[in-house]
């Protein structure tokens, strides 16, 4: 008679320190992007440049994206209940389709205007000072980017990657409407401008794509990566009394991971002895905070030399 056992975890202590590491990073983000959103289009209107206005439009809807990138860290910070035995992580990745949606419609709105601009130019040149102002911007943005990510990173979130990309994706239209607007002024080519902010939405256009195929194949409950698998794996097998791995399922739930192994015993063993087997593996893999796991579930068969199969 075959024997089996299932144990299950769902100790999860550091995600709050995670999730508000997040949400700190999230409101700094937040705070400068309405400042920034704020120089661009007044300077942009002052200064008579498409492509700074373009750019300062796109800036106030980060503002709108950082603010669902912290709802969505708060949301899955929330322990699991009844309705959601494995918790709101979902959320989080959740808000890395709504930024990336956010970015996709910007990015068209951007290219459109900057097509009609091209058509329709006023032929009007930008005022040199624009040229500062989007130095300064471009530093800024360029230091937000390693800043968010760094966190992202740290923390292993997907919406905060999101908000790093988006600050990248700033940074290289900010540069576009440099260039454009550097051509406009010196070269005295006014449609220079509307070509550098069809250039940037482009760029956001790309950005937002690349983060939406990410972020919904983590709501798709898509696999970890492999290499993550293959060191699961192998602390496994450290235990002696295991003779196989014949599953290990893996799937990221916001900042955590959700990990389903199937392995196999000597088939003579207690179910007690089977109980304990499984309790030292979840007691082991949990001390390896790189793995970041927020349930285990672990499920003991039996191992029939014969043919290695239950």
């Amino acid at each position: 008679m075959d024997t089996t056992t299932e144990e299950s975890s769902s100790a999860n202590p550091v995600v709050l320190s995670q999730e508000s590491i997040g949400m700190k990073a999230a409101l700094i983000s937040s705070s400068v992007n309405v400042i920034l959103a704020f120089v661009k289009i007044v300077s942009g209107i002052i200064g008579n440049s498409y492509a700074l206005i373009a750019d300062g439009v796109e800036s106030t809807l980060d503002i709108i994206s950082s603010i669902i990138v912290w709802g969505g860290l708060k949301i899955a910070a929330e322990p699991p209940d009844d309705d959601h035995p494995y918790g709101h992580g979902k959320a989080e990745s959740l808000a890395g389709v709504i930024v990336s949606f956010i970015l996709i419609i910007v990015g068209i709105g951007i290219c459109y205007h900057g097509v009609y601009g091209i058509i329709h130019s006023d032929g009007l040149l930008p005022e040199s000072y624009t040229i500062v102002v989007l130095i300064a911007i471009i530093v800024i943005k360029e230091v937000m980017f390693h800043y968010t990510l760094g966190v992202a990173l740290r923390i292993n979130s997907t919406s905060m990657k999101a908000e790093a990309w988006h600050h990248r994706s700033d940074a290289l239209t900010s540069f576009a409407a440099l260039v454009g607007v550097s051509i406009a002024i010196y070269f005295n080519i006014p449609a220079a401008d509307e070509y550098a902010a069809l250039v940037g939405g482009l760029i956001i256009l790309y950005n937002g794509g690349k983060i939406f195929k990410f972020s919904i194949n983590e709501v798709m409950d898509s696999s970890a990566p492999e290499n993550i698998t293959i060191e699961m794996r192998k602390i496994i097998l450290q235990h002696s009394e295991v003779r196989e791995v014949s599953n290990c399922r893996i799937r990221k739930s916001g900042l955590k991971y959700l990990v389903h192994v199937d392995l196999q015993v000597d088939p003579n063993i207690s179910v007690l002895k089977g109980h304990e087997i499984a309790h030292e593996i979840e007691d082991d893999l949990l001390k390896h905070s790189e793995f970041s796991i927020s349930d285990i579930i672990i499920h003991v068969e039996p191992f029939l030399e014969e043919s290695g199969d239950v």
